[in-house]
């Protein structure tokens, strides 16, 4: 197995006074990181480069740290709180191109969008170093924050170790599909490994049963009884970060029924001690009226109480026109948030009601891509 050695010590800067790179750059350095943020009162520009309309070129190589796939992200937003908090500094033009594949160029529509930044994905094997070219150009106020993450790594700056000032690397990135299957993950609680259980969708997706949980008799198979008695006798199903959750155009839905009027049903989960623990996307109870809540907006909720007995059906979906709510099959509302207020590529589901003191039985979890 290799070892990535962290010995870097940065990329090769190439600063030029107009837009489109032309003719020779008119500072060239070597940039430890890539972290700037050239708006008012912020960092200065090199001199004789000008913020009314410059580009930048960074070169040399990359070692990746991991074997697994790799999101390059050049975040764009300022990230501090206060004066000049979330100011927008978009490049016009932006591509990035890792170990000989173009993973992000604005120009050809080749990118992906987030709330931090754009951003394109290549898989990268640990140990070995990969050319890397990164070119923006910006008129205005420009940010400019090259990070990188991994389903097991948080998003983070790529440090000076990992960075070389100099190209010529044989080793070729190996490109990434974009495209996911419709179902992105299924659990009939019927291929059960003891507290293991695996999604039928296929692919590396489980949850454990964890806490005062069983498998019970279900509306055809088998369903998952969860028996909550507080924080220290928690009841819940988390599925792992290997889902993948999507940023938008994705839906979960499930069968339910309890006499519990107050709990949590579902929570799309982040756990993570480098960008705190957070959550979204909260399916809940609250005295018996059934709620679907995004981070940003108000919640949906059932004019009706569900917690009857009986089994009820919920589809939550979030795309494009605004998130929705359905209920045994009828649409009870939609909201204005067309993707979520958190944005990462390892973000699992947490089912059932987790700390809280409620029963309910759980059947037929599905995660589905939604146009």
């Amino acid at each position: 197995m290799e070892v990535a050695r962290r010995d870097g010590t940065g990329l090769k800067a190439e600063y030029y006074a107009n837009t489109n790179f032309a003719g020779k750059p008119a500072v060239v350095r070597t940039d430890k990181v890539v972290y700037f943020h050239w708006i008012k009162d912020r960092d200065a520009l090199p001199e004789g480069i000008s913020g009314g309309g410059f580009s930048v070129r960074w070169s040399g190589q990359v070692e990746a740290a991991v074997s697994d796939v790799h999101r390059f992200t050049l975040e764009t937003i300022t990230p501090w709180v206060g004066e000049g908090w979330g100011t927008q500094g978009k490049p016009n033009l932006l591509r990035i191109r890792v170990g000989g594949e173009l993973v992000v160029d604005t120009t050809q529509g080749r990118t992906m969008e987030t709330t931090h930044g754009i951003c394109g994905e290549v898989k990268l094997r640990a140990g070995r170093r990969y050319d890397l070219v990164v070119e923006a150009s910006y008129s205005g106020n420009a940010v400019a924050k090259l990070c990188w993450e991994t389903p097991m790594l948080d998003r983070r700056t790529i440090l000076p170790a990992f960075l070389h000032p100099t190209t010529g690397s044989s080793e070729r990135a190996e490109a990434v599909s974009r495209e996911r299957p419709a179902l992105l993950a299924e659990f009939t609680f019927d291929r059960a490994e003891g507290s293991l259980l695996w999604s039928r969708a296929g692919g590396s997706v489980f949850g454990r049963l964890t806490g005062n949980t069983r498998l019970v008799r279900g509306r055809k198979g088998k369903a998952v009884e969860f028996s909550a008695r507080g924080e220290f006798e928690p009841a819940l199903l988390p599925i792992d970060e290997e889902l993948r959750l999507p940023e938008t155009g994705y839906s979960v839905s499930f069968w339910f029924k309890t006499a519990s009027p107050d709990m949590r049903l579902c929570e799309t989960k982040r756990y993570s001690s480098y960008n705190n623990r957070w959550s979204d996307h909260m399916v809940s109870l609250r005295g018996g009226k059934l709620r679907f809540e995004l981070r940003g907006d108000n919640a949906l909720e059932t004019a009706e109480r569900l917690n009857d007995g009986k089994w009820h059906h919920v589809l939550t979906s979030v795309r494009v026109g605004g998130q929705e709510l359905h209920v045994d099959g009828k649409l009870v509302g939609r909201g204005a948030l067309s993707k979520r207020t958190k944005i990462t590529n390892r973000l699992g589901l947490d089912i059932g009601p987790g700390g809280g003191d409620a029963e309910v039985v759980i059947d037929d979890v599905r995660v589905e891509l939604q146009p």
